[in-house]
């Protein structure tokens, strides 16, 4: 299992696609970043949490402290990657060697395997920030707020939350252009996620090799059944198309637009004419568009265009 993929997911969005991340503060036994979703768009894409005061002047022009702490929830959610079948582990040893002296011998266990994960980006929080006082859901401090809204942020109505008068409370809302600038940053980057350990001995690729893009009305994440495994041993991978085409029928209604299927040529190879089937599945069923996994992110993308508001 893992759970290392956002700090990989981080790392190509600063080392492939230029953002510039939101710096960390350490303090005694705790660490928080800047907390500007503003500025730094890793801030509004993975979330934070940071409790600290602030000083500001009182209505007599007097210092005072307030209390400053903000949270908020990723847009971003991931599960943590499994392996698809039984994997086992089997001893190595190497040595730390030079030319003069006796070498150092280590053991080291180690496995391959084909890992699944799931991804979901709420395309309606991104960009999005509340600055009311209610725990969990003050994003910005009110200063944030007034320097986004000098810079042409807007706001909107909260669907969901309202005050004790029964009115909409606001929510502060950047751009269109820089939402979906972020949006299309953070699925651009998967081509290039990169990470594992022991890099050096034992480099590998956690790109993906088998991806399913698609926008929907809902948060729920259908797809995390149709990579399975069986076997004896239950450690052959396999693709369970009769669960996706339930999938694809079960949820068409909350599906907006093409579901994007991307595939690794040489990998599951055997379940290429399956793939392609699911092209005439018919009216039933949601548009269905076959690629590669670059293209297929690509394609995505440029849908996202046309779907965010």
């Amino acid at each position: 299992m893992c759970q290392a993929w956002r700090y990989w997911w981080r790392e190509a969005l600063q080392k492939n696609v230029g953002w510039s991340l939101s710096p960390i503060t350490r303090d005694n036994k705790i660490a928080f970043t800047e907390a500007n979703p503003l500025l730094y768009a890793d801030d509004d894409v993975f979330g934070y949490m940071k409790a600290v005061k602030e000083e500001v002047l009182d209505e007599k022009g007097k210092a005072k402290k307030v209390d400053a702490t903000v949270t908020r929830v990723s847009p971003l959610k991931n599960s943590a990657i499994v392996s698809v079948g039984s994997a086992r582990t089997v001893e190595n040893w190497s040595s730390m060697a030079r030319q003069d002296g006796d070498s150092v011998p280590y053991s080291k266990e180690e496995y391959s395997a084909i890992m699944k994960g799931m991804f979901s980006l709420d395309l309606a929080q991104l960009g999005t920030f509340a600055s009311y006082n209610k725990t969990g859901f003050k994003n910005i401090t009110q200063k944030l707020k007034t320097d986004a809204l000098s810079q042409g942020a807007i706001e909107i109505d909260d669907p969901f939350v309202k005050d004790s008068k029964g009115n909409a409370q606001k929510l502060v809302q950047l751009n269109r252009n820089i939402r979906l600038q972020r949006a299309k940053d953070t699925i651009q980057a998967l081509k290039t996620i990169s990470g594992g350990a022991m890099q050096t001995n034992n480099m590998s690729d956690v790109t993906p090799k088998f991806i399913i893009l698609v926008s929907t009305t809902s948060g729920n994440h259908p797809f995390s059944h149709i990579v399975t495994s069986e076997g004896m041993n239950l450690d052959r991978v396999a693709l369970n198309l009769d669960g996706l085409k339930e999938v694809l029928k079960d949820y068409k209604e909350q599906i907006v637009g093409t579901v994007f299927i991307g595939k690794r040529s040489g990998f599951l190879n055997e379940y290429n004419d399956e793939l392609r089937e699911l092209l005439a599945l018919g009216d039933a069923y949601p548009t269905i568009q076959l690629g590669t996994i670059n293209e297929t992110i690509d394609a995505y993308c440029t849908q996202l265009e046309n779907q965010f508001s």
